[in-house]
């Protein structure tokens, strides 16, 4: 009995010391990943939400310390601004993604193919090619 409780009495230290939430420092969890590197001119028209300070024991750490940190934020963007050996300080932005193209309302919707019909459809489609290919050629000349 004594035996099993010194066997995993170990087991059950390091259990406690993984908190829900923690993580091992320097990875990069999905929501740093999506922020994403900037400079100055890219980050002109966006929304400044702070500054962050990422710190560990390598500047690479300290640099996804600084991601994680600024996607806590809600942040898109970040610029670093300062960094040393165990530091790293950055700006964190949130940038508008760009509107989707607006799409014509007069352009009409592609009909439905008829069954068998795609042999007719290569053919205009190669016909609609060398047409353009000939008058290219005509401009040319």
């Amino acid at each position: 009995m004594l035996k099993r409780l010194v066997l995993t009495m170990p087991a059950i230290f390091c259990w406690g010391c993984v908190a829900p939430g923690w993580q091992w420092p320097g990875v990069l969890t999905p929501q740093g990943a999506a922020v994403q590197l900037a400079d100055e001119n890219i980050v002109r028209q966006c929304q400044y939400l702070g500054d962050v300070t990422g710190r560990s024991n390598s500047l690479d750490y300290a640099r996804v310390d600084a991601l994680n940190q600024a996607a806590t934020m809600q942040a898109t963007h970040v610029v670093f601004v300062s960094e040393t050996a165990y530091q790293a300080m950055a700006r964190a932005y949130r940038c508008r993604a760009p509107a989707p193209a607006p799409t014509p309302a007069s352009a009409p919707a592609p009909a439905p193919a008829a069954v068998g019909s795609d042999d007719s459809r290569v053919a205009k489609i190669r016909a609609r090619e060398q047409a353009a290919g000939a008058a290219a050629a005509a401009d040319q000349h």
